[in-house]
């Protein structure tokens, strides 16, 4: 269980599912199976936010679970991209100024 991790480049779904089955087989309950999935995601900022106390008590199952992650990575995925492309706004004003000058 603990040597199943998801690689940087592997897809979320097929991790979760995959971890999700050897829980099952494993018959463990469903807080095990969330810590399970949780500790060996690669994103901090996920599993921050799925072992986040408000949060903890909000999936009754597995379907739940995996929506929040999911929409969590979208969210996170919008907000790191305007943050990118404000960044590059900003670069290209500062070089500009530079070329101006």
């Amino acid at each position: 269980m603990q040597q199943r991790t998801k690689n940087k480049t592997e897809n979320l779904n097929s991790y979760f599912r995959e971890k999700v089955s050897l829980c099952k087989y494993l018959e463990l309950f469903f807080m095990e199976t969330k810590k399970q999935i949780t500790i060996q995601l690669t994103s901090r900022k996920l599993s921050n936010f799925i072992l986040s106390t408000e949060h903890k008590q909000q999936h009754t199952n597995e379907d739940e679970f995996y929506g929040d992650i999911i929409n969590f990575q979208r969210i996170n995925y919008w907000s790191e991209g305007k943050a990118r492309a404000s960044s590059r706004t900003q670069d290209t004003a500062v070089s500009k100024e530079k070329i101006s000058r």
